[in-house]
């Protein structure tokens, strides 16, 4: 060891140079609040080195990926643990990241010289997302799959490119092989070409300008890297480390059924960091859909990226900086309250089985025809509970039915149901394949729906 590491420096001088990063001295006042961005690096190294072992063992086709997974699971040595370890530390870098980024927007740690490191922060905060959303269709589960139909179809929210953006997104007009080959290689391919460089030059800049350290004057010189900060950065990925591995054991990442583009029933859900935008979205008629999934976003992005110039005095104090503090608690407040009602209405539907395979029956009105009957258990069968309520009962994706038949008529529901884009081309509900009998059969039942069920 010690042979390898004169024989390194003699030929580079890397053991020189680590020595002097070592024991450079930082900013006054660094502690356990900057260990979070040593700790997201430490998160994105696992990531990808689990991230490659299952890649050796993935097949990104529609016949393939759902095997491949359960090869994975059931086959590969230590596969469900790795796997789990992968899920986990990928919604643990959404955490940590989203704190470091509060502790530097808090800290006022953005500002000059620093606004670069800021910007390239940024960016990685939009590639993680970008991980995250293509990671989501790799399994190609029913959860999967449907999710990622909602997800992409928001693309057509778009002005003017909108159709365009979801059919390169999808490769095609619906998710399928293209789609899964697309985001495979995105995953595993674009995303980590241009996570590694960056990475490397948030943590080069990082050097270079030195940490900001806190709000506070604090006189005198400050410590070096090692050991004091080292060993916090340890404590901190142990203990961190110590959360995913006990997860990842005592509660294995599961499957759901394969991906089934024949079986609309399944409720879309997206993984918890897109649930606010999920649950914020059932508050938007149509109409203005565009906003949550356009015009808020952007303007969030771009009061991300403008950050360091919206907020240039040198005071750093949070106190005397309530007008970025304020805006930026009450973004989170939203996110955080909706990722909460979103959380709260799915546990409340599973307890009343609406989230099942079938769910159950909503009570019959007194004197329904045997139609409405029969168009009473398709509604079960399809599960249209899951997204739709009627006597308050069932999901909030979509819009209550209780009065939908003194709205429409029993033809302009059938056709909602078979082809919903034909009303409204940006909708996300997905078409239903029903035989004649049946939709025949649900339109005449969502017809009684006058607005006295309960």
């Amino acid at each position: 060891m010690k042979r390898a590491a004169e024989w390194l420096d003699e030929h580079g001088g890397f053991v020189t140079i680590a020595k002097e990063e070592l024991v450079k001295p930082m900013a006054p006042g660094i502690g356990w609040a900057h260990s979070l961005g040593n700790l997201t690096f430490m998160f994105l190294i696992v990531q990808i080195t689990t991230g490659v072992a299952l890649a050796l063992n993935y097949a990104p086709t529609p016949d393939h990926a759902y095997a491949s997974i359960q090869f994975i699971r059931h086959d590969v040595l230590f596969g469900s643990f790795l796997r789990s370890i992968h899920s986990y530390t990928a919604s643990a870098v959404v955490i940590v990241v989203t704190l470091h980024m509060l502790r530097v927007i808090i800290w006022g740690a953005y500002k000059n010289p620093r606004e670069l490191t800021w910007l390239i922060g940024v960016f990685l905060l939009l590639l993680i997302a970008g991980f995250a959303f293509t990671g989501y269709l790799l399994p190609w589960d029913q959860r999967a799959y449907w999710a990622t139909t909602v997800g992409t179809a928001l693309a057509r929210s778009v002005p003017l490119v909108g159709g365009i953006a979801m059919r390169l997104l999808r490769g095609g007009g619906n998710v399928g092989a293209m789609t899964l080959m697309r985001f495979y290689t995105a995953h595993t391919m674009l995303f980590p070409a241009l996570l590694v460089p960056f990475v490397g030059l948030h943590l080069f800049l990082v050097r270079k300008m030195g940490s900001a350290g806190t709000w506070k004057p604090h006189h005198g010189k400050g410590d070096a890297f090692f050991p004091k900060q080292a060993f916090r950065d340890i404590m901190v990925a142990v203990g961190a480390f110590s959360v995913v591995i006990a997860l990842a054991i005592l509660k294995p990442v599961g499957l759901a059924a394969r991906a089934d583009p024949t079986n609309a029933s399944f409720v879309p859900r997206p993984e918890w960091y897109f649930l606010s935008l999920y649950q914020g979205l059932k508050y938007l008629p149509g109409s203005l859909e565009v906003v949550g999934v356009v015009v808020i976003p952007a303007v969030l992005g771009l009061a991300l990226l403008l950050l360091p110039w919206l907020d240039r005095g040198p005071e750093r104090d949070p106190r005397r900086r309530v007008r970025v503090l304020a805006p930026t608690g009450a973004v989170l407040l939203v996110v955080v309250v909706l990722t909460g009602i979103a959380l709260t209405s799915e546990q409340q539907s599973l307890a009343s089985g609406a989230s099942g395979a079938a769910a159950a029956l909503p009570k019959a009105a007194p004197g329904l025809s045997a139609q409405a009957l029969a168009g009473l258990k398709v509604y079960a069968a399809q599960n249209c509970s899951g997204c739709h309520s009627i006597g308050g009962k069932g999901g909030q994706v979509g819009p209550a039915l209780d009065a939908v038949g003194s709205r429409e008529t029993e033809a302009w529901l059938e056709s909602q149901v078979a082809n919903p884009t034909g009303h409204n081309p940006k909708t996300t509900m997905p078409a239903f394949k029903l035989s004649a009998s049946d939709l025949k059969s649900l339109g005449t039942y969502l017809a009684t729906l006058k607005g006295a069920s309960k």
